[in-house]
């Protein structure tokens, strides 16, 4: 009886692991999904003005906004994520982190710049579309170092 009441004792002394660790690991598939959708909405931005799907100068300014809106998320979600990992994987996740917030600042550069061409009088349509392939390739990095991130930290 009292070797039974000891095992219950232990049971639920640990029970509040078990469900803070399976916690964690739905928010974090979670945060990794809107992570990757973040990063497919910029990719799409990019692409729609890089192709030309973009025909106006409005329409290029509310994709570029569009693609600035998305960034700045998941540049929050980033921090966020690297916040609530667990100290078992820091380690590990440190140099992936340090690429993705490298890229951010890339990207950051690049959408600033089509920003600044498209408030011109008279845009350069190729400096829009090439500062537009730059941002879709830094997210594309971006992506990778993630998908990478998510294979390191499980």
């Amino acid at each position: 009886m009292k070797k039974a009441s000891i095992l219950i004792t232990i049971l639920f002394a640990f029970i509040p692991t078990f469900l803070s660790t399976n916690a964690f690991a739905q928010t974090d598939t979670d945060q990794h999904t809107k992570l990757t959708a973040l990063n497919k909405a910029i990719m799409k931005s990019a692409t729609a003005i890089e192709i030309g799907e973009t025909k106006t100068k409005d329409e290029k300014v509310k994709e570029a906004e569009k693609a600035i809106k998305n960034l700045n998320d998941a540049k929050k979600l980033h921090e966020e994520m690297k916040k609530s990992e667990p100290e078992m994987f820091r380690g590990a996740a440190k140099p992936h982190h340090e690429k993705i917030k490298k890229e951010y600042k890339a990207e950051t550069t690049h959408l600033n710049a089509l920003s600044k061409e498209l408030k011109k009088d008279k845009p350069d349509n190729e400096k829009i579309k090439e500062h537009a392939k730059k941002l879709h390739e830094s997210v594309e990095r971006v992506e990778k170092e993630h998908q990478e991130l998510i294979k390191k930290t499980k």
